[in-house]
């Protein structure tokens, strides 16, 4: 077993500030009576070059383990990564990680398996019985042609050709996924990425965490999949199997005249730099999250996303754009929707630009500028896929006239209901309450992400 060190590791990369634009030199840090019961953490929003400082200081906590590793990675293909695992395994820690089912022949899963390292994979293929209604539809399908952004089936014409898998809704691997990039290391410690540790060319947002309160949540998120429950297990009412994980609910005293009493406030974690809220998808549907504030914002909007798929977001969009400024990104050569394209601020500005990222992490701010409302910081793990992971057309609709069917037709997306994943969240209650996270979040978007960023014409 390995000599346990007191080193706080935090103190240590806030000391460079230059390439972290989460890091305050400013800092003045709490005594240790004010941060009993506080979760401390460490923010990191970092532009692509930071990422190789963000991997090496979560491989130097993985090398600093004394009791056990659990990693949810949704990439393998980091070879550093798979390495130091594999050291800690060596050195009596024990070591479990949990990944998509794509990821079977990663390069670093041969790594893993060498030091006897157990590997979960979840969230593949799927077949189910869906809604009975429908099951005569799923016969003929295939990709669609034009973005491949669905699966489209329609009742075969020539019903001696039965298939295996005809009337079950058929999810394919790469349309139920795991983006999840945790580590939970011995009792106190843990890391949150919203991108894979070795990823090129992508902007940086992760946190690290000292707190038994947010290992316990992790864990039992980790406790969940390792026991074979990801998003793709489904219950007998073809729903996620995932029970509700979240951090501690605060308590507040009513006032004296009612001594004793206590009244619910929220859940969240009562940090260092006030309070953060983590979900779990699919138990929590993360993207509705967003929507309930992205409906509340009452001053502004920022949004970025590697793809904009989900309709109920480009609706909240494009109605928010009717009153206030609103600013969208998407990756360079994703799809995008014409109604985002052509979307336009009460200004008469253009909403949208592209950034030429590998991948570009979700996140949004909400009332973010200059104002006298309460903010909200959200980064989620996953794109904004389509809400529904199916609909039901009638081919007399528009925009179906290809489809030479006078049944209805059955469209399968990519869906956040089939997504291990999760969102922190940050917002400020009242204008009094200001978070210098947040202040750090805004200034990296306003002066990196949205100042680099390309118009759409």
């Amino acid at each position: 077993m390995r000599q346990r060190t007191t080193t706080w590791l935090a103190i240590a990369l806030c000391a460079s500030c230059a390439t972290f634009a989460s890091c305050d030199p400013n800092f003045d840090p709490m005594t240790e009576r004010d941060r009993v019961g506080l979760t401390r953490m460490t923010h990191f929003f970092a532009p692509p070059s930071g990422g190789s400082e963000i991997r090496s200081a979560v491989l130097e906590d993985v090398s600093k383990a004394q009791t056990r590793v659990q990693a949810a990675l949704s990439n393998l293909s980091d070879e550093g990564v798979a390495t130091a695992l594999a050291n800690a395994a060596g050195e009596g820690v024990l070591v479990e990680v949990a990944t998509d089912e794509s990821q079977r022949n990663a390069s670093g899963v041969a790594i893993l398996e060498a030091a006897n390292i157990t590997i979960i994979y979840g969230d593949g293929q799927i077949e189910y019985l869906p809604e009975p209604t429908i099951t005569s539809v799923l016969q003929d399908c295939e990709t669609d042609p034009e973005d491949g952004l669905f699966i489209q089936c329609i009742r075969r014409a020539d019903q001696s050709a039965v298939r295996p898998n005809d009337g079950l809704m058929v999810r394919p691997d790469d349309y139920n996924v795991m983006t999840h990039n945790f580590f939970v290391i011995d009792d106190v410690t843990v890391w949150n990425l919203a991108t894979p540790l070795g990823a090129s060319n992508t902007p940086w947002f992760a946190w690290r965490a000292h707190s038994q309160e947010m290992v316990q949540a992790f864990e039992r998120e980790f406790r969940q999949m390792s026991g074979g429950t990801f998003s793709t297990t489904l219950t007998a009412f073809n729903g996620p199997n995932k029970s509700e994980n979240h951090g501690p609910v605060y308590d507040s005293r009513l006032p004296s005249h009612r001594p004793g009493r206590f009244i619910e406030l929220q859940p969240g974690f009562m940090t260092d730099g006030g309070m953060m809220d983590v979900l779990f998808n699919p138990q929590s549907r993360l993207v509705k999250e967003m929507l309930d504030d992205l409906y509340g914002a009452r001053q502004s909007v920022f949004l970025m996303s590697d793809q904009i798929t989900n309709e109920f977001v480009i609706e909240a969009l494009t109605y928010k754009a009717r009153f206030f400024d609103v600013k969208v990104i998407v990756r360079e050569g994703s799809v995008i929707p014409d109604e985002l394209r052509d979307l336009v601020d009460a200004q008469g500005d253009r909403v949208l630009r592209t950034v030429p990222y590998n991948y570009a992490p979700t996140v949004m701010l909400t009332d973010y500028g200059n104002t006298s409302s309460a903010r909200s910081g959200m980064v989620l793990t996953h794109p904004t896929f389509h809400g529904a992971p199916f609909e039901v057309f009638n081919p007399g609709e528009p925009g179906f006239e290809r489809v030479r069917t006078d049944d209805d037709i059955v469209r399968i997306y990519p869906s956040d209901l089939f997504v291990d994943g999760s969102l922190w969240m940050f917002r400020e209650y009242n204008q009094n309450n200001k978070m210098p996270t947040l202040d750090r979040l805004t200034g990296f978007v306003e002066g990196e992400l949205w100042a680099n960023a390309t118009e759409v014409q």
